[in-house]
């Protein structure tokens, strides 16, 4: 078998795959999918964060409130800004991991801002408020690890700098419903990083697949217009065969009648059988008699 034929050249492996040009592309692949995601989260988060700084107005100071609202509207919107940024970027196959970066960096900053929030921001007077800022964060956590699977940069560190601060600030408390619902958030985060962690895995299995898919259809298309090219050519040739062969007949054919009307005796013989004998080379025999 041909080393060189269809066979060989549509059998890869995931390194062979992923080499040079290809991880560039990939890599590139994952911070698009990142920023896409990323940024429908970046405003929702911005929704609760609104709702929230409402909810906490008469039960924290409103001068810490209103600097934390600040704070994290200037991360939204220079995320969204970036976002936009990336949307005109016609050389992110350079510049993946920059771009990578710069979100990777805004997402941690906003884990900081919602992190400081059961140290600055906690609501001592009233626990069903402190449940409010509870549930907004595990939403925001959560949030984050579908949003900004497809990086770990880009969502582990929020995790920790959400849920660490938070852990801490209930086991501060001291009391029993404090200190349990310090170690079911323990337990929340370990889950949720190890969710990230599969989902990480799911979005790169799947733009692998995407790309294997597309490689392998530029690969068939080449293989198909390669035969394509072969069967014209074979066909040129079977074609100019047969005009050939008819050429021959044609020429036989008359090569047969020139030696049937010629006045010279014709016989084509071997040593004891005669194939062709035209009509003058009767002269040349004495009738037969019975």
């Amino acid at each position: 078998m041909d080393p060189d034929g269809p066979e060989q050249r549509l059998t890869w492996n995931n390194n062979d795959f992923l080499g040079g040009g290809e991880q560039s592309l990939f890599h590139a692949a994952q911070v698009r999918h990142l920023y896409s995601q990323g940024i429908a989260g970046v405003r929702g988060s911005l929704v609760a964060a609104v709702i929230m700084t409402i909810s906490l107005w008469s039960y924290v100071s409103h001068s810490y409130l209103a600097a934390w609202l600040v704070c994290y509207s200037v991360a939204c919107a220079t995320a969204e800004v970036l976002a936009r940024e990336i949307e005109k970027c016609s050389s992110l196959e350079q510049t993946a991991t920059s771009w990578s970066r710069r979100f990777s960096v805004l997402s941690f900053l906003g884990g900081i801002l919602w992190g400081v929030t059961p140290i600055l921001l906690f609501p001592t007077e009233s626990v069903s408020h402190q449940a409010l800022l509870t549930f907004v964060l595990g939403g925001m956590s959560v949030g984050i690890t579908i949003s900004n699977g497809a990086v770990r940069a880009a969502h582990l560190p929020f995790l920790l700098s959400v849920y660490i601060p938070l852990i801490g600030r209930y086991l501060y408390e001291g009391d029993e419903i404090h200190m349990t619902m310090g170690v079911l958030l323990f337990v929340f985060m370990i889950y949720l990083i190890g969710s990230a962690k599969r989902m990480q895995e799911t979005i790169t299995e799947s733009l692998n697949l995407r790309f294997q898919k597309e490689h392998l259809i530029e690969v068939l298309t080449r293989e198909k217009a390669e035969t394509d090219k072969l069967n014209e050519t074979l066909r040129s040739e079977v074609n100019e065969r047969r005009e050939t062969e008819k050429a021959l007949r044609e020429s036989e054919a008359r090569f047969h009648q020139l030696l049937e009307v010629s006045p010279h005796p014709m016989i084509i013989h071997d040593s004891d059988t005669i194939f062709f004998a035209n009509p003058s080379s009767a002269s040349l025999y004495d009738p037969v008699t019975p």
